[in-house]
């Protein structure tokens, strides 16, 4: 709760333009790990290739 009291909400409404640096960089970051298309591979290689 810290954190987000200090860190994310003053960065939110006070810096937008590094709120947008930091999304970006959440994005590029994670999207290999809980994309849709990772979503789909899992399934099929869990139900399919047994």
């Amino acid at each position: 709760y810290r954190v987000l009291l200090n860190e994310v909400v003053p960065t939110f409404y006070g810096n937008k333009d590094r709120w947008k640096d930091m999304m970006m960089e959440s994005i590029a970051t994670t999207y290999e790990r809980f994309s849709a298309k990772k979503m789909l591979e899992r399934y099929y290689s869990e139900m399919y290739n047994k």
